[in-house]
């Protein structure tokens, strides 16, 4: 199958694949041989979770028989089984098809963990066979005939672009994307906002569930627990709820203690103010020097500063003043009142008070935005489910 919209065709091959029309991509690679390329980066190397690889190619590959309308699931959306065993002309799908045929019933997480290592391998042994990598270790490869970045990656960020512009999500190059996205990989050919929506496809697309539930089913077998029983979707997202909403109750607390320890802070220099103009001593500063700074390219708004200059108790004290507007300070000289415990601390004629933290005000507001998104998010999470698991029906073909 080439990456692209459906169309399937008869070729001399004897197999039924996809001709392309407006989302074309080169090379002419299968969905497992493109989701093997695109889970490595540009210059190859093993992928630092081998597993997850696996379980995107073995995915790929029951993608692209469902899409050829070769396996389909039972009417209950529960197990696979075979719908055609023709000979396709590819050896590791009709593999696949074979060992489906010859077995009992199972899931499709239970086949992903049967058939992903064993069709990764029969991938990697292809690729090298038609010079697009070389082994570089047993699992490492090295791309030699192939431009990973211009060959794949952007032709497939093109075309995933505008199938779903045109709202094809049936497209092969749009279910590509959703196994992506389904393994966390979504970003390698797809934007902030394709993003998006390659996660929501991916949330209740069968073979993403099935993905994320891979690990659950391997760790179970490997415990000898269970070889049948895997984590289900309603599991899983449980899970992803909880996770969403500790993460928001964090946010919410996080939120909360930065504005409170900034409203307490500015509340205790609102009464330091106040009792400096009441209890404060009076003297006279001398205004050394002030500058006038344009902010930004408003030049209406303007930043001030004055240096002042005074003594107490015989000892020079020089502080800086900064003001938003210009310092109502006349003349060279202006009167301050000072706090005799604190000599450097002093509260100006116009209510500047010097202790005052120009950071109170945005910690506020950066705690009140924690306190929004985490309440926001805690409304998403505790919204109940809309729709049930979304299949990736092929296009029929005419």
């Amino acid at each position: 199958m080439r990456i692209g919209r459906r169309t399937p065709v008869r070729t001399d091959r004897g197999c039924c694949v996809d001709g392309v029309s407006d989302h074309e991509i080169v090379p002419d690679l299968t969905l497992p041989e493109a989701a093997f390329v695109l889970a490595h980066p540009s210059s190859g190397w093993r992928h630092p979770r081998w597993s997850t690889v696996e379980v995107l190619v073995g995915a790929a590959a029951l993608a692209e028989l469902y899409l050829g309308e070769r396996i389909e699931l039972d009417p209950d959306g529960v197990t696979l089984k075979v719908r055609s065993s023709a000979p396709s002309g590819d050896p590791v799908l009709d593999e696949v098809v074979a060992r489906i045929t010859g077995s009992n019933a199972r899931s499709p997480v239970e086949w992903l963990g049967e058939l992903a290592p064993s069709v990764t391998a029969a991938v990697l042994a292809r690729l090298r066979e038609r010079g697009l990598c070389e082994a570089d270790g047993p699992l490492d490869v090295r791309w030699t005939g192939l431009d990973v970045e211009k060959d794949l990656r952007r032709p497939t960020r093109e075309a995933l672009t505008s199938a779903l512009r045109d709202g094809d999500v049936h497209a092969s190059v749009v279910v590509l994307g959703t196994l992506l996205a389904g393994v966390g990989l979504a970003g390698v050919v797809a934007s902030f906002g394709t993003k998006r929506q390659l996660r929501r496809l991916a949330k209740d697309d069968w073979l993403a569930v099935s993905m994320r539930s891979y690990e659950g089913y391997l760790i179970n077998v490997a415990l000898g627990t269970t070889n049948r029983v895997y984590a289900p979707a309603e599991s899983v997202g449980k899970r992803l709820r909880g996770k969403r909403m500790a993460v928001c109750f964090v946010l919410l607390l996080i939120g909360a203690g930065i504005a409170t320890v900034a409203l307490v802070e500015q509340s205790r220099q609102e009464a330091n103010a106040k009792a400096l103009r009441d209890q404060g001593t009076p003297m006279m500063a001398d205004v050394v020097s002030r500058s006038d700074h344009p902010q930004g390219r408003y030049e209406s708004l303007v930043e001030s500063k004055l240096t002042l200059v005074y003594r107490y108790a015989d000892k020079p004290y020089r502080t800086q003043i900064a003001c938003i507007g210009t310092c109502p300070a006349q003349g060279d000289q202006t009167r301050i009142m000072v706090d005799t415990s604190q000599p450097r601390v002093f509260l100006t004629e116009w209510g500047e008070f010097t202790d005052v933290s120009p950071r109170s005000d945005m910690a506020i507001l950066a705690g009140g935005a924690l306190i929004v998104v985490g309440l926001i998010g805690a409304v998403g999470v505790l919204m109940p489910e809309t729709s049930g698991p979304r299949l990736l029906r092929p296009r029929r073909g005419s």
